[in-house]
């Protein structure tokens, strides 16, 4: 049990980190906005599908590197390109809100603006196109980012908490199992429903090196599928009344689910929801003429596709 209590907890706490950190990267994510992510943490906590001590340190680690990611970027974009996404994710209004507070700001005023649920996020990415002093916006905004992490959290588990003393074990597994089926889904419709981006933000992703996209995504792509899996796990043991269940089987399973994902996605939609959100493929591609030419040049005869097949 306590192992897979480790494992659902794990992938549930791998696949929040990841909507943490792009969220604070500015990816708008509909259904899964950070605040929402947070409480939800909260109510696993709550009702101990998570562990806090695993899952609060690495979600402020998250926030911070998505921070610090998101200033760096828009740095690079500049304030007329940055607004220029804004608009065709429309977003303009709370954009030029961030502006307005954040134009000519103190560390203080950066604290606050960071903890005001809509402009918050734009806030660091006016600031980095801006030419905030690095400096002045760490002071501001690593604190507010460790209030925020702590009252959203706390208000889930402030939810979650009571009621788990008021629940038998089958229903403690129920409700926990539905709480990690409903974050993997939302996250996956999330990720899914991000509109196209801009042409500037799409060529300022593809500059970012395609291994950590590739990891990002696989994380993305396997913290959907494994936190369904568990969520499902859990609710199947309380109807069944399973205490035990093979550890092997479940890591199988949850193998055989991801694999089965990545095939029916990429025949349907043509990529997983990572793939598609991160401009990445699983799919790994030969380089047939650069090995053709490297024969040729050694003297062995070169040998075509089929036959190196």
């Amino acid at each position: 049990m306590s192992f897979l209590y480790g494992v659902n907890g794990g992938v549930a706490t791998l696949l929040l980190c990841a909507l943490l950190y792009l969220d604070e990267l500015g990816v708008p994510l509909p259904f899964a906005p950070n605040e929402v992510l947070l409480i939800l943490a909260g109510l696993l906590i709550g009702t101990y599908a998570i562990p806090p001590w695993m899952f609060l340190p690495l979600a402020y680690i998250a926030l911070v590197a998505g921070c610090l990611t998101g200033f760096g970027w828009a740095r690079r974009l500049g304030s007329v390109r940055l607004r220029a996404v804004a608009v065709r994710l429309h977003a303009e209004r709370a954009y030029d809100r961030a502006r307005a507070r954040v134009q000519q700001a103190s560390w203080w005023s950066i604290g606050i603006t960071r903890m005001l649920p809509g402009v918050r996020t734009y806030a660091t990415l006016v600031a980095g196109a801006s030419d905030m002093p690095l400096r002045v916006f760490v002071t501001g905004a690593l604190p507010a980012l460790a209030v925020w992490e702590a009252v959203w959290v706390g208000i889930g588990i402030a939810v979650g908490a009571p009621a788990e003393h008021l629940l038998s074990r089958v229903e403690r597994l129920t409700t926990s199992g539905v709480l990690l089926i409903a974050a993997g889904v939302g996250s996956y419709l999330a990720i899914r429903k991000v509109p196209s981006a801009d042409e500037e933000l799409e060529a300022m992703i593809s500059r970012v090196p395609s291994a950590p996209r590739l990891a990002l995504a696989l994380i993305l792509d396997f913290g959907v599928v494994a936190t369904i899996v568990s969520g499902a796990d859990r609710i199947i043991r309380a109807a069944a009344h399973i205490r035990h269940v093979g550890h092997h089987d479940f890591l199988v399973l949850i193998g055989a689910v991801v694999a089965v994902y990545v095939i029916v996605t990429r025949r349907g939609a043509g990529a997983t929801a990572g793939e598609r959100l991160l401009k990445v493929s699983y799919r790994m591609r030969i380089p047939w003429g650069r090995l053709t030419r490297r024969r040729s040049a050694s003297g062995a005869p070169p040998r075509s596709r089929r036959s190196e097949r």
